[in-house]
């Protein structure tokens, strides 16, 4: 089973990550264009209105701190399957029921185990357990049939971050430490997905949505050059060069939205809410 985790790990660790996030991006643009071909010859777009929506979202996922020190490390296994969950609002405006953009805020809480067998000491589990608090510019892609595709950037500050060891029942580290200052108080991350609505309600005011979102860390997470996650009094790792340590996220999530308002360039549904603002809300 370890042998096989090994392999997994390394291999999501040692692939090109960018690279792929690269070429990812580029499908997501692709689809984009035929999506919005497809759709401008659907008559039933209202062109003119962009509404203003509001959600609420949350869901779970896995997680996984890579570096790839500690992936070609023969005394350590990193779990590549760890648990995340996420809850958040969503609020922003979407054009022509087609474009939107919008600014979200996510708390997240992410964990990475690590089995480690060190040569010169009995074999123990170090976990990583932390939470942060996302903050991300998404742009999104409508088809009128519910589907949607996404992609922006995420700020993400760092709140906790708390290491559980279980070693050998003498050992002094056993039990919880915090770490957090081990650790940049924020990290910069690219983000993208695809999703459904599975829901509307008769109005179109309320809409349901399922949807799965990737997160790829691009910065550093270590404080120090020095640190890296695995690293205790119980296993002192001499790794010959630094390597980052970046968190990499695989989600599935539902999203409640309400369109609370809109505006138009159409006279007939013109309505002035605040001084000269042409936004509508009943």
């Amino acid at each position: 089973m370890l042998s096989l985790r090994r392999f997994v790990h390394k291999f999501f660790a040692n692939v090109n990550l960018l690279r792929l996030i690269q070429c990812f991006m580029k499908t997501l643009l692709f689809l984009s264009f035929v999506l919005l071909f497809v759709q401008t010859s659907n008559a039933q777009l209202t062109k003119d209105v962009t509404w203003l929506d509001v959600s609420l979202k949350g869901g779970f996922g896995l997680s996984m701190l890579k570096n790839f020190n500690i992936s070609n490390d023969d005394n350590v296994v990193a779990e590549s399957f760890n648990s995340c969950t996420f809850a958040g609002l969503k609020i922003g405006t979407t054009t022509a029921e087609k474009l939107g953009i919008y600014l979200e805020a996510d708390y997240i809480s992410f964990n990475q185990k690590y089995n480690v067998s060190p040569n010169n000491n009995g074999p123990f589990t170090k976990s990583i357990n932390m939470t942060a608090l996302d903050n991300a510019l998404v742009v999104r892609y409508n088809h009128y049939s519910g589907a949607f595709i996404e992609f922006g950037a995420k700020y993400s500050l760092l709140m906790s971050a708390t290491a559980i060891y279980n070693i050998h029942a003498t050992a002094s580290s056993n039990g919880a430490v915090d770490v957090t200052a081990d650790y940049k108080s924020s990290f910069m991350s690219l983000t993208g997905g695809l999703g459904m609505k599975i829901f509307q309600s008769t109005k179109d005011r309320y809409r349901i949505n399922l949807f799965s979102r990737f997160t790829y860390g691009l910065t550093d997470m270590m404080k120090d050059a020095s640190l890296n996650p695995v690293k205790s009094v119980e296993y002192t790792t001499g790794y010959a060069a630094p390597a980052k340590t970046t968190p990499f996220f695989l989600q599935l999530g539902l999203e409640f939205t309400y369109y609370a308002g809109y505006r138009s360039a159409s006279s007939g549904i013109k309505k002035n809410v605040f001084g000269s603002s042409t936004w509508h809300f009943d």
